[in-house]
């Protein structure tokens, strides 16, 4: 690139890198560039991968992060940071087929799609809300099968 010029870099490191996406944590998804006396600087904004080319994911594992509250049951991921994908227990799965729901509460909107593919492979249903900052689903198996009526396709 020219200098002023604003483009998609891809860096290869030696050594690793303590480093997020820019959206999930603004002063670690950013970066400064020295190449003599030429500074350029920028932003983490698609993606980070681990050793091997591969995106570095985290497991969360339900059964250990699934806390009981008054309220009912809870995943809190507020605290976790890049990719994450889920392992999936028997007990958390027995607990959803009883009746219950589990609340996730997420850091940021990065973490809806693992969620919501973890209720698209396991057939369940989830609600969706968010007040201010703070994202919520809760995650639910709706124990009455669905009829689906016999309409017509429309395309859009």
């Amino acid at each position: 690139m020219k200098t002023t010029e604003v483009g998609t870099v891809v860096f290869s490191l030696h050594k690793p890198l303590a480093a997020d996406l820019y959206l999930e944590n603004a002063r670690t998804g950013r970066f400064v560039v020295e190449d003599g006396y030429l500074i350029g600087g920028g932003g983490i904004v698609r993606g980070l991968k681990g050793v091997g080319g591969a995106a570095a994911a985290q497991t969360v594992h339900l059964g250990r992060h699934l806390v009981s509250e008054p309220d009912g049951a809870l995943v809190d991921l507020t605290r976790q940071r890049g990719l994450i994908e889920f392992e999936v227990t028997a007990n958390f799965l027995d607990a959803l087929a009883a009746g219950n729901r589990v609340c996730f509460r997420l850091r940021g909107p990065l973490q809806i799609d693992p969620v919501a593919l973890l209720a698209y492979e396991h057939h369940l249903d989830f609600t969706f809300t968010r007040e201010q900052d703070r994202i919520s689903l809760v995650l639910y198996q709706d124990r009455q099968p669905k009829e689906v009526p016999d309409q017509e396709m429309v395309a859009i």
